[in-house]
């Protein structure tokens, strides 16, 4: 239990805190606060020119018809709108009224397109005085439920036959429809080596096969290509072009032809080779004639003294006789010797 002067100090510390936290309020007020906004706040307010409905952003559907009045923080009766750069269809009053219908013709002409943000420049001007104008801006978008599918066309046909060496071009191109092909993809069922790089809509592809492109492990001598080309729009759908190419394989004539000026080259340089050694060994015979006619002329006569000398010992010597019933004109019979004729006797 509490004692009776605890207790009257404890009121007396509550009584004080009290006293305090008045004065403390009085001199500042916090839940009083008037909230009430003065006629000069009000006056700076509607000083300045403002559209009080404008819609920043606007969407329509193909064949629908916009209508939408614009109203200003001024009598309408001095003051009046106008556009600039707006799109084709769209009109504005005098009053502020903004009307505009999507007609199909306008996107099938291509003088509008769909999912493109088009910003027109809207004002409005007092007709008393010109400083007092007020310049703005909204975003108009058209789209359509009806979504034509837009096509890669490359300027070629389908099927192509070429030989090895010659050049191939062509354009890529793309028919637009409802959404316009933003990105094209190249591909090839073999590897080749290009110049072109093809990214979008009219590039240009160029390509030619080497000489080495058809192998003599392929049929018929010639070679399938296979080109495909994948365009891709805004909202990924895709369409693919396909061209076959028929590769021959062909004579690499400016290689035989290389080849044959330098085998013409080669033998011209063997035949002055040749036509030089003949020209050296013509000097050294030359050089040698005189001995070798002596040379002839003694081997000639030691000859002719050979034969004289074995002509003589054949005369000295007796011959054998010759075989029964073969007499030759110059055997004699009765003294049984041989007659031969010397060498001033005519036969």
């Amino acid at each position: 239990m509490m004692k009776p002067a605890s207790v009257l100090r404890l009121w007396l510390f509550v009584l004080a805190g009290m006293v305090f936290s008045n004065i403390g309020f009085a001199q500042n007020p916090v839940f009083h606060i008037p909230m009430q906004i003065s006629d000069t706040a009000k006056k700076f307010d509607d000083s300045s020119l403002r559209i009080r409905n404008l819609n920043p952003y606007f969407t329509l559907h193909v064949d629908s018809t916009l209508s939408y009045q614009l109203e200003i923080n001024r009598d309408p009766g001095k003051y009046f709108f106008f556009m600039k750069n707006a799109p084709v269809g769209i009109k504005v009053k005098e009053n502020g009224l903004l009307t505009f219908k999507a007609d199909k013709s306008f996107f099938l002409s291509g003088r509008l397109k769909y999912d493109y943000e088009y910003k027109v420049n809207i004002g409005v001007q007092n007709l008393n005085d010109p400083k007092e104008r007020l310049d703005t801006s909204f975003t108009i978008v058209f789209y359509t439920t009806e979504i034509t599918p837009s096509h890669v066309k490359p300027t070629v046909s389908a099927v192509l036959y070429l030989d090895e060496g010659d050049s191939l071009s062509f354009k890529v191109q793309c028919e637009t429809g409802t959404y316009p092909i933003e990105s094209i993809n190249f591909y090839s069922s073999t590897p080749i080596k290009t110049t072109s790089n093809i990214k979008g809509c009219n590039d240009d592809f160029s390509w030619s096969p080497p000489y080495d492109f058809v192998k003599d492990s392929d049929s018929s001598k010639q070679k399938l290509l296979i080109l495909y080309f994948v365009g891709t729009n805004k909202i990924f759908m895709r369409d693919t072009a396909t061209i076959r190419i028929y590769v021959k394989d062909a004579l690499n004539y400016p290689y035989m032809l290389e080849e044959y000026n330098l085998a013409i080259r080669n033998m011209r340089t063997y035949i002055l080779r040749l036509k030089y050694a003949f020209f050296q060994l013509d000097k050294k015979v030359k050089k040698t004639k005189n001995a070798r006619t002596d040379f002839d002329m003694t081997t000639a006569t030691t000859a002719l003294g050979g034969t004289i000398a074995t002509s003589a010992n054949a005369r000295q010597s007796p011959l054998p006789s010759p075989p029964n019933r073969i007499w030759p004109a110059w055997y004699d019979r009765r003294s049984n010797d041989w007659n031969i004729p010397s060498a001033t006797t005519p036969w």
